[in-house]
């Protein structure tokens, strides 16, 4: 089973704008950007949390905005990465991301994840310092890595860390 992107405009877009920032992509105006705008809906509690569960609800949406970052790149949102997605964050959090996809404000993700890192308590931001990278590393190994997605995921790890340099 294999998820493809339907809004083809905004998904285009978002790619033409993406491959121009490449890893160009910097911390450094962010202070002045707009709040969030792409942050995942919010969802009912449950009983089943996945293997993050523990995670403080911040964190959580932090590594929810950058998953579903990276399960975007490549167009498509395989049933591995689903599978992947719904034991780390939950039951029905992949049907919750591939609806989120389609109304993504792609133009200002970086700005979100920005913003929602450098109001994390300091155990949360060690997190992922510490966690983030193999966390994602895993996510993008289960369906097969491209060259592509290696080098997005260095990006946004890079970024990740520039952001949380700020912070502190």
């Amino acid at each position: 089973f294999l998820f493809t992107l339907s809004n083809r405009k905004k998904w285009w877009a978002w790619k033409r704008w993406s491959k121009q920032q490449g890893a160009q992509i910097s911390v450094a105006n962010l202070e002045s950007a707009a709040a969030p705008t792409s942050e995942p809906p919010r969802q009912p509690p449950q009983t089943n949390k996945g293997v993050l569960g523990h995670l403080s609800p911040e964190l959580q949406k932090v590594l929810e905005l950058s998953t579903i970052y990276l399960v975007a790149l490549d167009e498509q949102f395989t049933q591995i990465e689903q599978d992947w997605v719904d034991n780390m964050f939950g039951p029905g959090t992949s049907q919750r991301f591939i609806q989120t996809m389609g109304t993504m404000d792609w133009r200002n993700c970086f700005s979100d994840i920005y913003h929602q890192i450098i109001t994390l308590p300091p155990s949360d931001q060690l997190f992922l310092k510490q966690s983030a990278h193999s966390l994602f590393q895993g996510l993008m190994e289960s369906d097969g890595l491209k060259d592509v997605e290696q080098d997005r995921l260095e990006d946004l790890m890079r970024y990740i860390r520039q952001s949380l340099d700020k912070a502190t």
